[in-house]
């Protein structure tokens, strides 16, 4: 893609990374008091950012990924499917 191109995904994924973290102010998940779909789709698109390294993440939603990676589910899942190598 075109550098012009690159930069507006960027600075897509900033506005959406700064949405989420405003969404998680004062809770720990996105919809209500409990961990949902909401939850599983947005923590998949970020920690995939993560350990891709192409965003900044601010410390909430660090945390926020951190809390659900924690998650049993989470570590079943993972043991069972681990991601490609190249996503870890």
């Amino acid at each position: 893609g075109s550098p012009e191109a690159e930069r507006a995904a960027r600075e897509a994924l900033r506005e959406a990374i700064d949405a989420v973290a405003a969404a998680l102010a004062g809770q720990d998940f996105l919809v209500g008091d409990r961990f949902t779909v909401a939850d599983l789709l947005v923590a998949a698109v970020l920690g995939m950012a993560r350990r891709l390294g192409i965003a900044e993440l601010p410390p909430q939603i660090i945390r926020y990924l951190d809390a659900i990676e924690a998650r049993p589910a989470k570590q079943r899942s993972d043991a069972r499917n681990p991601p490609p190598a190249a996503a870890r």
